[in-house]
């Protein structure tokens, strides 16, 4: 699929685009603003469903969330050796059509195994995500296990490890 490199005034990052629509002058914004965050790696991708939502374009941060997984995870929820790309299509259909996206975490925990090798975090995350026809909310304690690899830390495991509401 080609994709186009948008040319914003004051954007830090190179900012790449898949999405067939004009971006109004909030969009630009708010993809500037996205593209000076510290933990941005490379460019900003901006896939083909993106649309306006709360602190940055939905479609936009996918991308960037995936950067940090293994090719292969041991857990993804409830899928067992699931690649990357299960990563990629379950988040991407989570958030598709989402109005707003409000998730907040708590200060996680993180415990140190194999030598500072592997670390687990968990942490508090409350959830709301609301389209057209629902919202979905709830409060969970979520685990990620993580790997020391030569690009950096990956996460290999992430599941929700108890459900509070």
């Amino acid at each position: 699929m080609p994709h186009n490199k948008l040319n914003i005034s004051g954007a830090k990052a190179d900012i790449l685009s898949w999405v067939s629509h004009a971006l109004s002058t909030d969009e630009h914004n708010m993809l500037r603003n996205v593209s000076r965050l510290p933990c941005l790696y490379k460019h900003v991708a901006l896939m083909p469903d993106a649309h306006l939502g709360i602190g940055s374009m939905v479609g936009s941060v996918i991308e960037k969330q995936i950067f940090f997984y293994m090719p292969e995870l041991k857990a993804f929820y409830l899928v067992r050796n699931a690649s990357r790309n299960v990563v990629r299509v379950e988040k991407t259909r989570t958030f598709a059509g989402a109005k707003t996206i409000d998730i907040r975490a708590a200060e996680p925990e993180i415990i140190f195994q194999d030598g500072g090798r592997t670390a687990i975090m968990r942490f508090r995350k409350k959830y709301r995500v609301e389209n057209n026809s629902s919202i979905r909310r709830g409060e969970v304690v979520q685990e990620l296990r993580w790997q020391q690899t030569n690009r950096g830390w990956k996460i290999f495991s992430e599941r929700d490890i108890k459900v509070i509401s």
